[in-house]
């Protein structure tokens, strides 16, 4: 993100109980003023890249939010579109998809943990707990 200048859209699932609790929130997905995607509704919002590198999200007042209530996008993408994150709600794995020279560097930092994944590849779990 440190290379990308101006405003995002993020996109919050509307199933997360912070959103549920908050009236104006509230109020957006009863007046439907949502997006679907994936066949989930999501809210949108803008955001600058200096409330993104800040996690200013957590703190906005519209969303209602206390302490340790914090949620993230969902997906979220530049204005100029050269770039998605996307963090699917049923799934523990985010997927960037961009050019090849930012997702080298991101795959660069020690910290994160990251494969390369193709259009097919399947990123369920294969975990299945006992009955």
């Amino acid at each position: 993100m440190a290379s990308t200048a101006g405003e995002f859209l993020a996109a919050f699932w509307t199933g997360w109980e912070p959103l549920l609790e908050d009236r104006s929130s509230w109020k957006a997905i009863q007046n439907g003023e949502t997006v679907s995607i994936q066949g989930n509704q999501y809210l949108l919002y803008n955001f600058t890249s200096s409330d993104l590198a800040g996690a200013a999200f957590k703190a906005f007042p519209q969303f209602g939010w206390t302490a340790g209530n914090e949620i993230t996008p969902s997906y979220l993408w530049p204005r100029d579109e050269t770039w998605f994150l996307a963090t699917n709600i049923d799934l523990d794995s985010s997927i960037l998809a961009g050019p090849s020279r930012l997702v080298a560097k991101v795959r660069a930092i020690p910290a994160l943990e990251s494969i390369r994944v193709h259009i097919s590849t399947d990123l369920t779990s294969s975990f299945r707990q006992a009955d």
